[in-house]
């Protein structure tokens, strides 16, 4: 195999830049910058051409894992996020993906995650303390949110239990914090769906209200204007398309999502559940023009 290793970290070097800029001062999470699957396959590329090829040969996993963390630590903790979102699978499996992709063994997963942790601390990402399950997985599985393989199933979770019986909600805060609350909620949905919900933060409140709003809406436009990630938005779309005849919408109480002024609140503390000024920012074309958007939650 041969390559231009010094234009492949060029390349890195330019996503790492851009990465540094769109996450400023953290307190966000990973999955939201709009990334695509393409991405992650050109993250994966670039970091196995430039690092990872080598160490079946001469270095150490450790070794590798230090030089990312010191050149492209936000690049490949996104590689990681983004490996989660679009090939976590129903049978729970997460590292077949890198170890394809990068090239490295069973006994390198463990070092990955740590690695990965310890760029969410130094990048004041939120580290998930309160979460359970694998303390190297489950950090990574949270910064993306719902995997694309688990969206159709919150969807219909959505439709079980607040669309089909036209429940009233006061809004989406109060909604999740009941599920919070009453983990017989919970208890059927698989676990990157539950961890997602009980400790996503605002983001998870912010994200299960657009979705409820998404039955509501009656054309195309509405969809692709919910602010909602484009992967969500064409999941939806499926979901709905395979179930037409289940569809009702909600009578009453529609979601504004209304432009917030004024500066632009933090979207997340990583240590508690309290809101933080209830803005939340999702980019929509990640790796594009970068158009981050604040909005105020308000309930009519």
């Amino acid at each position: 195999m041969s390559w231009d290793v010094a234009a492949e970290r060029e390349k890195l070097n330019c996503w790492e830049e851009r990465l540094r800029e769109e996450v400023g001062e953290g307190g966000l999470l990973l999955g939201e910058l709009g990334y695509t699957e393409q991405h992650m396959e050109e993250f994966g590329g670039l970091l196995f051409r430039t690092t990872f090829y080598r160490v079946q040969q001469r270095a150490s996993i450790d070794i590798k894992l230090r030089q990312v963390s010191i050149y492209w630590p936000l690049t490949f903790a996104l590689y990681l996020v983004l490996e989660g979102i679009h090939n976590y699978g129903e049978e729970g499996l997460y590292w077949h993906g890198p170890k394809k992709r990068l090239m490295i063994e069973d006994n390198h997963t463990a070092p990955c995650g740590r690695c990965f942790r310890r760029i969410l601390a130094q990048h004041n990402l939120p580290i998930f303390p309160q979460s359970r399950g694998f303390i190297n997985l489950t950090p990574i599985l949270l910064h993306g949110g719902i995997p694309n393989s688990s969206l159709g199933e919150f969807f219909d979770f959505l439709y079980r239990h607040e669309v089909q019986p036209h429940r009233i909600t006061v809004d989406a805060q109060t909604l999740v914090e009941q599920w919070r609350r009453q983990v017989d909620y919970l208890a059927d949905l698989s676990k990157p769906v539950s961890r997602f919900i009980r400790y996503g933060g605002l983001v998870a409140e912010d994200f299960v209200g657009r979705c409820l709003e998404l039955f509501r809406v009656e054309g195309e436009t509405d969809v692709e204007e919910s602010g909602l990630p484009e992967r969500v938005q064409d999941a939806f779309r499926r979901w709905k398309e395979q179930g037409t005849n289940r569809m009702s919408l909600r009578p009453t109480r529609k979601l504004s999502l209304a432009p917030k002024t004024g500066p632009q609140a933090k979207v997340y503390n990583g240590a508690s559940h309290q809101a933080c000024g209830g803005a939340v920012r999702w980019s929509r074309n990640g790796g594009g023009t970068r158009q981050p958007t604040s909005f105020g939650l308000r309930w009519k």
